[in-house]
């Protein structure tokens, strides 16, 4: 009933004994996910901070904080993948 399937893949015999399991990609591509998401969390810190010394307005300090907190959350994130990953 709770029988575990193998989902490796086997190569031909010039390769032996190498198998990857499609789980360890997709992990892989997860962790490129979130990395890659990284750098757009950055540009919209950025792009905050650009529009703030543009057009001044009183909410601008809750916009960076937000902005920030939104880099902080992603950065835990990313953490808590990779330890929970690798």
């Amino acid at each position: 009933m709770g029988s575990d399937f193998d989902l490796s893949i086997d190569f031909p015999n010039f390769l032996k004994n190498f198998s990857v399991n499609p789980f360890y990609i997709a992990e892989g591509f997860l962790f490129l996910t979130l990395l890659v998401y990284l750098i757009y969390s950055f540009l919209v810190v950025r792009q905050v901070y650009i529009m703030s010394e543009t057009i001044t307005t009183p909410v601008s300090f809750v916009l960076k904080a937000f902005s920030w907190l939104h880099l902080l959350a992603l950065i835990v994130l990313i953490i808590f993948t990779a330890v929970y990953l690798f």
